[in-house]
C-alpha cells in the first residue's frame, strides 16, 4: 500500500504525463501451400494478360488460386508462382506445373481443412478448367525452390520436320550424329510484349 506522500507523488507524475496511445496489430507469418496445377482449358493465361488494354484470356490460374485460398483461409492476401509458364493459349497437363499460393495473415487455418478445401475451391472457381494437386503446407524454403527450379530447368523438344525433296538415310545419320542440337529460339511477337528483352 502506498502512504499519502507517496500517492501524491504518484498523483502528479500521472496527471502530468501527456497521454500514451498504444496501437497493436496481430498478424500470423505467412502460411504456404504447395502444389501442381493443371490447366484443361486452352484460354486461361497464368497470371492476368492485358494486351493493348484488353484482357486476353477467360480468369487466370493466378485468379483462381487467390480465390480459392482466400475462401478457405481467410487471407488478407495471397501471393502466387509457378515453375516457369506455359503459353495462355495451351493446356497444362500430366502431373501438372510446381506452384505454390503463399497466404499472408490467415484468420481461418485448420490444416486438413485447408488443403482438401484449397483443391476443391480451385476447382469450383475455375469451372474445372484449373485442378491443384498434390496440396500440402510448405515452408518458405519449399517456395523459394519453386522460384529457382524456372532459372534452371532444361528443356526437352521433339519435333517432326518435313522437307521439299526426299533425303537419303545418309542425311538422316547426319543429322541424328550431331544431336544433341542448339536451339535459337527467337521470341514469338504475340508474347513479345509480356517478355524482357534485357
Amino acid at each position: 500500500a502506498l502512504d499519502a506522500d507517496e500517492r501524491a507523488a504518484l498523483a502528479s507524475i500521472l496527471t502530468t504525463s501527456p497521454p500514451v496511445r498504444v496501437d497493436v496489430k496481430c498478424a500470423r507469418e505467412p502460411v504456404y501451400l504447395a502444389f501442381r496445377y493443371r490447366k484443361l482449358g486452352r484460354r486461361t493465361p497464368q497470371s492476368s494478360w492485358v494486351v493493348d488494354g484488353r484482357v486476353k484470356g477467360v480468369g487466370s490460374v493466378e485468379e483462381y488460386v487467390c480465390k480459392a485460398a482466400k475462401a478457405v483461409a481467410d487471407c488478407d492476401g495471397v501471393k502466387f508462382a509457378a515453375s516457369g509458364r506455359e503459353d495462355w493459349d495451351v493446356r497444362m497437363l500430366g502431373n501438372g506445373r510446381p506452384a505454390y499460393a503463399e497466404l499472408q495473415n490467415c484468420r481461418k487455418w485448420s490444416s486438413t481443412d485447408v488443403v482438401g478445401d484449397f483443391a476443391r475451391e480451385v476447382a469450383k472457381a475455375s469451372n474445372g478448367v484449373v485442378e491443384a494437386l498434390h496440396v500440402e503446407i510448405a515452408d518458405k524454403a519449399r517456395a523459394d525452390a519453386v522460384n529457382a527450379s524456372a532459372e534452371t530447368k532444361v528443356k526437352t523438344y521433339a519435333c517432326v520436320v518435313w522437307f521439299s525433296a526426299d533425303r537419303s538415310a545418309e542425311d538422316a545419320r547426319r543429322v541424328s550424329a550431331s544431336a544433341p542440337l542448339a536451339v535459337q529460339q527467337r521470341t514469338p511477337v504475340r508474347v513479345m510484349h509480356s517478355r524482357s528483352l534485357a
